[in-house]
């Protein structure tokens, strides 16, 4: 959209001329603009350390004094690449196409409301709202994120199985799967997942050693757990959490088993270059990344 075109609708949608979206009756939030890439969407946010004038200004480092300037980012940006005063060894993309030419960019974001920071900045992107959280994170936002709307407003509405929130750390991102909204809430949250955490890390080290439980055993379980549950007469919003069905908690428990193992014994693919070893190449991102590809795989969300 050109900058005049921009200004004019803006003028528009203050006036209140422009009518906001409401769900169509198929239960989406608006009407159909063409063929599907995928009947998915995967929301990356991508935090501190990507500054505008490297990325999207493609001026690399002639604002530090050098004559170079390029694209640094061929898999997301279009533009040739800097070809002097390197500082880095560059890789062939793994696109032919940049995803900025396969949908939309938003060259010139500005925060506006609230405290900044990593935490503030994931919530008004999942939520779409500015919080004002400060001081206490660990606490879930009080706007819809985007998972919420997406399994409330499905028809039929979608399982928790079908929406997956990942973070590279913990802290308090896990409490961004769903909102406080007395209208939304854990009720159509997402599953979460640290994928460090859950493979690589300590827990990977307890989940390769769950016993093995007969058919008895799993019944006298599921019976004892009944018996507590009924015990203490608590609903959802008593005890907030995602809640999933017996089957699909069992594919997710399944599911970690399986990776588990296929981590212990190197079948788990990472977003490394060729050439370059995955065990001494990976950062945080890098396995979240490679781990969302087994959810997908799996769960299709």
């Amino acid at each position: 959209m050109k900058r005049r075109e921009f200004i004019r609708q803006s003028a528009l949608a203050a006036a209140g001329v422009i009518v906001a979206p409401y769900l169509l009756p198929g239960g989406r939030l608006f009407a159909k603009t063409g063929a599907r890439l995928a009947n998915h969407v995967v929301f990356v946010l991508f935090a501190g350390g990507l500054r505008n004038q490297e990325t999207v200004d493609q001026l690399y480092i002639s604002t530090q004094g050098a004559t170079t300037a390029g694209n640094v980012m061929p898999n997301l940006l279009k533009g040739t690449g800097p070809n002097a005063n390197l500082v880095y060894t560059p890789w062939t993309p793994i696109l032919q196409t940049p995803l900025s030419t396969q949908g939309t960019l938003f060259p010139e974001m500005r925060y506006a409301n609230g405290p900044t920071g990593h935490f503030n900045g994931h919530t008004v992107a999942l939520t779409g709202q500015y919080t004002e959280t400060g001081l206490n994170l660990n606490i879930n936002p009080q706007a819809p994120t985007v998972f919420e709307y997406y399994r409330k407003h499905s028809d039929p509405s979608r399982s928790a199985i079908n929406c997956w929130w990942m973070s590279e750390s913990l802290g308090p991102f896990p409490s961004l799967n769903f909102s406080s909204h007395p209208d939304y809430g854990p009720a159509y949250g997402a599953n979460y997942l640290r994928a460090f955490t859950s493979f690589v890390d300590a827990g990977a080290k307890y989940f390769a050693n769950i016993p093995s439980y007969q058919p008895d055993d799993v019944a006298r379980i599921a019976q004892v757990r009944s018996f507590l549950n009924s015990s203490f007469p608590k609903g959802t919003t008593d005890l907030p959490g995602i809640q999933n069905l017996p089957e699909e908690r069992q594919r997710i428990a399944d599911f970690v088993q399986r990776v588990v193992q296929d981590t212990f014994a190197g079948r788990v693919p990472m977003p490394v270059p060729p050439g370059l070893d995955p065990r001494r190449n990976l950062n945080g991102d890098l396995i979240n990344i490679g781990y969302a590809w087994q959810v997908m795989d799996e769960f299709q969300p």
